[in-house]
């Protein structure tokens, strides 16, 4: 059993940790903006493949005290780095972060980890990895804190919330693990309907439609760090993912998105095809007042503009919540509604009593999910 640590985003901290205790992890205490936790080797696998709210997996490799330059670099050389290279043909690539440190320069110490990289190979095999920063096979990551370094193993070798199904995208996207923690907020499980009132490029609908079908988030990734390790176990790893296969469903209530951006809702279409939910997902070209909702009661999920771009006219923006709310009173009675907002001063141009309040982040924006029971 080792030691890791998950990052997600701020205020995600807790539906993190609920979701990784779900696998079989120990040891699991929340931190800020993200969850550490203890487990075995195929504990790890299913988190990777299955968990929908985390961004990444680190596992800590070596902790000291570096406050300056050389400090960095003979601690980086303590490393026994031949336990996370299979061979010395394998490309790495590193990247760090500071507070609160004499070393004040995030790229700095990247660069002089690197450099006692290929010192420590070189002196014991006469030979160095190269970096390679887009497509490594490897990478690390050095958080210097308070002038304590911490070298970390990017178990997922870059970000888990971008899953692999959008590529193409419209302005000011919600990130996947957003959507999916709002999601898990609602209660919302697949049995009654879900409509997105302004699909934008589909992500609330595709990220249910994950939901509601089981279909693990990670099956769409291509490569993963911990493949590329000398512990790696590749038998291990095929029966994690054919045990979460094995539960994919079949989609059984309607799930709906529309926008009145035609290019919104080709992109839309094109991701929900990329995820496998072409025939799952109905994406229809139209504003969300014209929208005839089904008649059992359902979910409504809709996050609209902020008003916050230079040049974006308040007044208009605020109209378009008043619309919002009638939407609710004079549609959906029955439902329960969610609006996601960024702007809180726009909250009350919706003319509804919100029954809750969920506190989120998207990217450095404190936003709110806002929840509406419809009477």
């Amino acid at each position: 059993m080792r030691r890791y640590f998950a990052a997600t985003t701020q205020r995600m901290e807790a539906l993190a940790k609920q979701e990784i205790e779900r696998f079989g992890a120990e040891k699991v205490n929340t931190s800020f903006r993200g969850v550490y936790f203890s487990c075995g080797t195929e504990t790890l696998y299913k988190i990777c493949y299955q968990s929908r709210l985390i961004s990444r997996i680190f596992a800590p490799i070596y902790r000291f005290e570096a406050p300056d330059k050389d400090a960095l670099y003979e601690g980086a050389m303590q490393v026994d780095w031949l336990r996370y290279f299979r061979h010395v043909d394998q490309t790495f690539a590193i990247d760090g972060n500071i507070y609160n440190s004499k070393i004040n320069h995030s790229k700095y110490i990247a660069l002089r980890v690197k450099d006692a990289v290929a010192d420590w190979f070189r002196d014991r095999i006469g030979r160095r990895p190269y970096v390679e920063t887009n497509n490594p096979d490897l990478r690390f990551h050095v958080h210097l804190r308070n002038d304590i370094a911490t070298i970390n193993f990017d178990v997922t070798n870059g970000t888990l919330q971008k899953r692999g199904y959008r590529s193409d995208s419209v302005e000011a996207p919600l990130s996947e693990h957003l959507a999916a923690a709002c999601l898990d907020v609602s209660g919302w499980k697949g049995d009654v309907p879900f409509v997105d009132l302004m699909c934008g490029s589909g992500t609330f609908g595709i990220e249910a439609a994950l939901l509601a079908s089981q279909k693990p988030a990670g099956s769409f990734r291509k490569k993963w760090g911990f493949e590329q390790t000398p512990d790696f176990q590749p038998k291990l790893w095929r029966q994690v993912r054919e045990a979460a296969d094995a539960k994919i469903r079949s989609i059984t209530a309607p799930i709906i998105g529309c926008d009145i951006d035609a290019a919104a809702v080709t992109a839309a279409r094109q991701n929900a095809r990329r995820a496998g939910f072409a025939d799952a997902i109905e994406f229809r070209h139209s504003s969300f007042q014209d929208l005839q909702l089904p008649e059992t009661p359902g979910v409504i999920f809709v996050n609209p503009p902020y008003g916050i771009r230079l040049g974006a006219d308040i007044e208009e923006v605020a109209l378009l919540y008043n619309k919002i709310g009638d939407f609710f009173k004079q549609k959906a009675q029955g439902w329960r509604a969610f609006v996601f907002t960024g702007n809180l001063d726009l909250v009350s141009a919706i003319r509804l009593k919100p029954s809750r309040r969920h506190i989120f982040y998207n990217g450095p924006l404190e936003s709110r999910l806002l929840e509406y029971e419809i009477y």
